[in-house]
């Protein structure tokens, strides 16, 4: 109270000053402290009280907003259904040290990485001590490789590699990952030709056919033969069979079959509310104040699927679109994504609801990061892969994915036309 009475008479004086000047602003000051500082102290004394009771409860409900509950939303869970055996799981501290050693983070890649060394040998050292069946991928015969620990640091390796270049290439699907594991990574560049974005059976037995059984003979495709291959995933997909000398077109069916094909998906659920379960209320804004233009819908573009909403806006600041944990934050993203902001916004639909923002020039915030609607994320800008090349191409990328619950994978078969979310020109 007696800073408010220090600061009441340094008003006081104030006022007279004002009126002796004869300002207008002075003036109404004057007539409005008239009332005494009585008043004046009992309205700044209320004034105060309400600021703090706002700011306790407002501090209440953002903690309770974001606080985290017990509950599992990781990408892969080796305590989950799965099918993989005990000679495998045997080795998941060693393919876990590998991975951390490599860049690769151990909870997206461990339980894919257990799945490939199932497929491959079925972690029997005994018998194959190229677990991973890395060896061709050192360009090496096959089995050259006898150490089961150098069989898994060269596996890591080329799946390491297979990773980066589905990545430069806008390829996000899991299943493609492990198709080239096997295949090569000239899978990778094969499916990019052919405007591919991700694995489906009937593909994987056309590169088998077309691509695998000529290279390995010199002979052509039409002399392929079928084999017997009778298993769960073969019968799933009602093809019980596999071409000779084409590779195995199964693959990566086999792998999401050991490893749980819901875990692979991403699937979890998660109760209450917390960073991965963030309740939206009301409108999703736009990604930026002011006026814009609209250069490219979602849909199919040059053969493949151009999965968002180009836009220009006439203000460079892009914002975020609905609350939500910065889940990427990237520069040099070595892909045509440019730098590239990826927003979690948690369960929505039933649905993991993910916001993207790419080519950006600049970005401002890190991954982790907790923002609001309209906040601060970066500049639009030109990097990646935009046309025209440099400043004439200028825009923003943007999407909404609504995943499985718990993924925060980019997968464009998840994405949604924007104008599905809200409005746009």
């Amino acid at each position: 109270m007696d800073k408010l009475k220090k600061a009441y008479e340094q008003t006081k004086k104030a006022i007279a000053a004002n009126q002796a000047s004869g300002n207008f602003i002075g003036n109404f000051i004057t007539w409005f402290f008239s009332w005494g500082h009585g008043v004046f102290l009992a309205i700044a004394s209320i004034f105060m009280v309400i600021t703090v009771v706002l700011t306790i409860i407002l501090a209440f409900e953002e903690n309770k907003r974001y606080q985290r509950q017990d509950c599992s939303c990781a990408m892969f869970d080796i305590d989950g259904d799965h099918q993989l055996t005990d000679s495998v799981l045997k080795w998941e501290d060693d393919v876990k040290q590998e991975l951390q050693a490599q860049g690769l983070p151990a909870d997206r890649w461990l339980l894919p990485t257990l799945g490939i060394i199932q497929a491959e040998s079925d972690g029997r050292e005994d018998r194959l001590p190229d677990i991973m069946q890395s060896s061709e991928s050192q360009g090496l015969a096959m089995n050259t490789i006898s150490d089961p620990q150098e069989s898994i640091k060269a596996g890591v390796s080329h799946l390491s590699n297979v990773i980066s270049l589905a990545d430069e290439n806008d390829i996000t699907d899991q299943s493609t990952i492990y198709a080239s594991y096997n295949f090569g990574t000239n899978f990778i560049h094969w499916m990019v030709k052919n405007d591919y974005d991700r694995w489906d059976i009937d593909m994987a037995e056309k590169y088998s056919r077309t691509v695998v059984f000529p290279a390995v003979t010199g002979r052509p495709a039409s002399e392929a033969t079928e084999e017997r291959h009778s298993n769960p995933w073969s019968k799933k997909a009602g093809k019980e069979y596999y071409i000779r000398n084409g590779g195995n077109f199964h693959y990566a069916n086999n792998v999401n079959y050991v490893i749980g094909n819901a875990r692979a998906d991403g699937n979890c659920s998660c109760e209450g509310v917390g960073p991965n379960n963030i309740q939206l209320d009301g409108e999703f804004a736009l990604p930026f104040a002011g006026d814009y233009v609209v250069t490219s819908e979602y849909g199919i573009r040059w053969g493949r699927l151009h999965s968002g909403i180009d836009l220009v806006p006439y203000d460079d600041n892009i914002r975020a679109t609905a609350d939500g944990v910065v889940a990427q934050a990237q520069y040099g993203h070595n892909s045509g994504r440019g730098n590239m902001v990826v927003l979690d916004h948690g369960v929505y639909q039933n649905s993991q609801l993910l916001s993207t923002y790419f080519h950006l020039n600049e970005i401002y915030v890190k991954e982790g990061d907790k923002v609001k609607q309209g906040d601060l994320l970066g500049l639009q800008g030109w990097s990646g892969g935009v046309l025209p090349p440099g400043p004439a191409g200028k825009h923003l990328h943007f999407e909404y994915y609504f995943n499985p619950v718990g993924s925060t994978v980019l997968d464009r078969s998840n994405t949604v036309n924007p104008r599905e979310v809200r409005d746009f020109k």
